[in-house]
């Protein structure tokens, strides 16, 4: 799993924009994953998205590569469609819910800092209505620890 190391140096303020892929791009020193990598690799996700959105696949690729980097915060996230994440209350729940998806918990748990793993992909496809592309086992880990992470917000 490649790893963001440059969302580190963005701070974090709840429901305020983090910062917009030039500043991203600016802030990689390293580049270890960029915005097209990151689009790239999540491409599957993005297809599926797309045919349950009624949309294709381009437009979902395009709003996500033009959205920006933003704290998911607690209004987003409790009306984010498409996420077992908000539900979870714990390491528990984390686990069973990614095992009953095959996904292995392990590897996203063992990331040291939440920061480090890509950041999950989401779109607003309507006023408030927010719809998770790709990073659901990302998001349940982040909210079994605690954390307010940050996603990247394309629209519709």
């Amino acid at each position: 799993m490649r790893h963001i190391k440059a969302f580190e140096a963005h701070g974090t303020w709840p429901g305020l924009r983090v910062g917009d892929w030039r500043s991203f791009e600016a802030q990689s020193a390293t580049r270890q994953l960029g915005r097209m990598e990151l689009i790239e690799g999540e491409y599957p996700e993005i297809r599926r998205a797309a045919g349950e959105l009624g949309v294709s696949p381009y437009d979902v690729s395009v709003a996500l590569l033009s959205g920006d980097v933003v704290v998911l915060d607690e209004g987003m996230w409790s009306r984010l469609e498409n996420t077992d994440s908000y539900g979870i209350t714990g390491m528990d729940d984390f686990e069973a819910l990614s095992g009953g998806y095959g996904k292995d918990h392990r590897l996203i748990a063992s990331a040291k800092d939440p920061a480090d793993l890509p950041p999950p992909l989401v779109v607003e496809h309507g006023q408030g209505r927010y719809y998770l592309v790709a990073g659901n086992t990302r998001l349940m880990w982040m909210r079994a620890i605690g954390h307010t992470p940050r996603v990247v917000l394309g629209r519709l």
